[in-house]
């Protein structure tokens, strides 16, 4: 069965414009970052960045389309990139990364797609203290949908769902889908805690993280122990405080139709 990687991904973010190729400390940005992880079980060919038409993301197609393929699309409809690439690569399972998240790791990832063809789900993704990954911003994982499933979803979801993806499937639709949800805590209890926040929203966000690389000196691909050693250090600095009070912020500040890639 053939399976493929979509990072959806654009210049444009209203928040922090251009994040998604802003270096960190380690000379890397978040896509050099997800794709060093993802080379990790995934040949390149199998890899796409999924980006919009506008002038704002050529570079990203400059930057990238040596590296991997690289898709351009509506900014609008996002889940029309997806279907255009399912159709193209012929592509039987997809995985689905956001561009905000550099920790994403490969172990997680492989987990999850064991799981996804074992138990011949349509949509598998973990789930933090009973809430599907995708509603938490934690940042440290994919989801993976069958290409099948998605093409249904086109017909069934609205305006908003199609700039989200997967939405539809694990809310307003998941009684219609064998959703396989697998408990974080069943995986790995230290990864638990709804109040993780590495994902990158905002400059303050960026910094933070950065401080994260910077400290703990991450130059190599994202693996579980490169993961341990974040918590650890997140949690012995007291750190969680200051991820919830941000989680808080941008959930205060964030409107559900902001687009996110």
């Amino acid at each position: 069965m053939k399976t493929i990687a979509i990072i959806q991904a654009r210049m444009t973010s209203s928040r922090l414009p251009g994040k998604i190729i802003k270096d960190f400390s380690n000379n890397l940005n978040m896509l050099d970052m997800q794709l060093q992880t993802l080379q990790k079980i995934l040949d390149s060919k199998q890899i796409y960045i999924a980006t919009t038409v506008n002038a704002e993301d050529d570079i990203i197609e400059t930057k990238y389309q040596h590296i991997c393929n690289v898709y351009r699309g509506s900014e609008e409809d996002v889940l029309s990139r997806f279907l255009d690439i399912a159709k193209e690569s012929k592509a039987e399972h997809i995985i689905r990364i956001a561009s905000d998240n550099p920790f994403i790791f490969f172990e997680g990832i492989s987990h999850l797609l064991n799981e996804h063809y074992k138990t011949d789900a349509d949509y598998t993704t973990f789930s933090i203290e009973d809430t599907p990954s995708m509603l938490v911003p934690c940042g440290l994982y994919v989801e993976i949908i069958r290409t099948n499933a998605l093409f249904e979803i086109n017909d069934k979801a609205n305006e908003i769902e199609k700039e989200h993806v997967t939405y539809a499937i694990y809310t307003r639709l998941k009684e219609e889908y064998r959703v396989n949800l697998i408990a974080v805590s069943d995986y790995n209890e230290k990864l638990n805690n709804k109040n993780f926040r590495y994902t990158i929203d905002t400059q303050e966000d960026f910094n933070f993280i950065n401080n994260i690389i910077k400290t703990l000196n991450i130059t190599q691909s994202i693996n579980i122990d490169v993961i341990k050693n974040i918590i650890d250090y997140t949690q012995n600095n007291h750190l969680v405080e200051i991820m919830q009070d941000e989680s808080n912020k941008t959930k205060n500040s964030k409107q559900y139709n902001e687009k996110k890639g």
